[in-house]
């Protein structure tokens, strides 16, 4: 399932023009556990105790993909890209509230530009507001707050609810011990002026973890657990299990099912960073994209209890909407989950995860032969999208590769729309196809996504590109493990340099009650 994101600023329209926008902001953050804290009252003298072969090297004739060079700060997480100083920079930073269920704790940070001579926010209904710093209430009895000038470095505290349903079941949760929920929850309004080119001032908005944990673009959990991450052809996928969490699938072979996904799907939408947050119970959705890809990252949370061994994939469902760069019109909106859900399908297939028997089976549903993919007052239900478009996509996908003698495939027409400036309409749609098949095929979507005529699905597999007996392994991507527990939260750190592990002794750390 996607979630949609919006973004509605108004760029100023000439030289020393005030211009006024509002945003969701830019969905951009590094993520990673908050372990080691270090606080006044902290103190250490560090020996490096060298542990020679503790751990072990890459078995010998493997050679692991080189990996991103990434810098820690005090806190033990990756650091904070440095935020330029001609844009709006929020920052929230997320923690538990074990007194509150069902609510975490947030404080947004809030730096200003000097041509910014004005600033709202509006917390999410319910909010409770513990502490401000630069802002003041803007009319009693709503959830808005002003800026009152008086910093450009203006903070507020508030305990926000993230209990939140989609359909009836629980898509976000805070139990006391763990949470796990979307962070994106504010509005903002500013004004600026600017009196040099007249460029907006663009926002930026990312999160951040106070202990355990992890943040991601969208999605955070709080609370103890283990990452995993591989990184393959540039693209880093980490998959972040909750302690609380038993996914049915082992994690290194959900991992390697998202990295043959990363390399088969070619759709020229890049992503340096995904990622995978394993739901666990009372969570009831089975899946949930984090939305809009921002800044080539993208984040998605999949139920702990999908397979792999199945069509109806929801973890590589999940994945193909981080491959989707593109804005539809209302008419082309079922290609977003049609689209996932067929790819999802051929990818367990080509992976070997289900027989091609399985995947035809599955995508030759006979579901909703009344509604027109195109005319959603036809939908009977939201399914529509997801099992009508498997359908149609299957076979269309097939004309596709036979009209072209094979030389190309559905994946073109994506790439085509991911690289689309505008909306995607039924003729845009249209015109990729055809260029696509090397002749029109209008008067075949016009009879299947215009009308109710139910797509022939063809019962070749060699219709369908290469089969899951032929999808190698490729991936050699190394994976790491970071893993938090509160049993060891108060133990000395430990680096990993190059098979080495250095232990830094004569730590000290002031107890969390503050005893000596």
């Amino acid at each position: 399932m996607q979630q949609k994101s919006t973004n509605t600023n108004v760029a100023a329209t000439s030289r020393n023009a005030a211009s006024k926008r509002r945003s969701t902001g830019e969905r951009d953050c590094r993520p990673g556990w908050r372990g080691w804290n270090l606080r006044r009252g902290v103190s250490c003298w560090i020996a490096l105790v060298v542990v020679v072969g503790l751990i072990a090297g890459p078995a010998a004739g493997v050679q692991p993909e080189p990996q991103p060079q990434t810098q820690t700060n005090a806190t033990g997480g990756l650091a904070e890209a440095p935020s330029p100083t001609d844009r709006v920079n929020i920052t929230y930073t997320l923690d538990r509230s074990p007194n509150e269920r069902g609510h975490a704790l947030v404080t947004a940070n809030v730096t200003l530009p000097s041509d910014v001579s004005s600033f709202d926010i509006s917390l999410p209904s319910a909010a409770t507001v513990q502490r401000t710093q630069g802002f003041e209430r803007d009319e009693p009895g709503t959830m808005g707050w002003e800026w009152n000038g008086s910093t450009r470095h203006a903070s507020i505290t508030y305990l926000a609810s993230v209990n939140a349903t989609s359909g009836g079941d629980l898509e976000g949760v805070a139990t006391g011990q763990w949470a796990l929920f979307d962070w994106r929850t504010v509005g903002i309004d500013w004004e600026s002026e600017r009196t040099d080119d007249g460029t907006e001032t663009r926002p930026s908005e990312t999160a951040r973890v106070a202990e355990q944990g992890v943040a991601g673009p969208n999605f955070a959990y709080l609370g103890p657990g283990q990452t995993y991450d591989r990184t393959v052809d540039g693209t880093t996928i980490r998959l972040v299990v909750p302690k609380h969490a038993q996914p049915a699938n082992e994690p290194q072979a959900m991992l390697t099912a998202l990295a043959k996904a990363e390399r088969s799907l070619q759709l020229n939408a890049r992503t340096t960073h995904v990622d995978v947050f394993v739901a666990p119970p009372p969570i009831g959705v089975s899946g949930r994209s984090g939305g809009v890809t921002r800044n080539d990252r993208h984040d998605m949370l999949v139920h702990q209890s999908k397979r792999l061994a199945t069509p109806d994939n929801v973890l590589l469902h999940e994945y193909v909407h981080s491959k989707q760069r593109y804005d539809t019109t209302d008419e082309m909106e079922w290609i977003n989950e049609g689209s996932a859900e067929y790819y999802g399908a051929l990818l367990a297939y080509r992976q070997g995860l289900v027989s091609f028997e399985t995947f035809r089976d599955f995508a030759v549903s006979e579901a909703y032969p009344e509604s027109t993919l195109a005319d959603r007052e036809s939908w009977s239900s939201s399914r529509v999208a997801y099992r009508k478009g498997l359908r149609t996509f299957t076979a269309l996908d097939a004309t596709i590769r036979s009209r072209s003698n094979g030389t190309r495939s559905l994946e073109h027409v994506f790439r085509r729309l991911n690289q689309h400036e505008g909306e995607i309409t039924d003729d845009v749609f249209a015109t990729y196809v055809a260029e696509a098949a090397g002749e029109s095929l209008t008067a075949w979507l016009d009879e299947h996504v215009e009308s109710a005529t139910v797509a022939n699905v063809p019962t070749s597999e060699a219709r369908y590109g290469q089969s899951g007996s032929q999808a190698a392994d490729t991936t050699t991507g190394s994976v790491t493990a970071a893993v938090l527990r509160p049993a060891i939260a108060n133990a000395p750190p430990v680096l990993f340099v190059g098979g080495i592990v250095l232990l830094l002794a004569g730590w000290a750390r002031r107890p969390p009650d503050g005893s000596r």
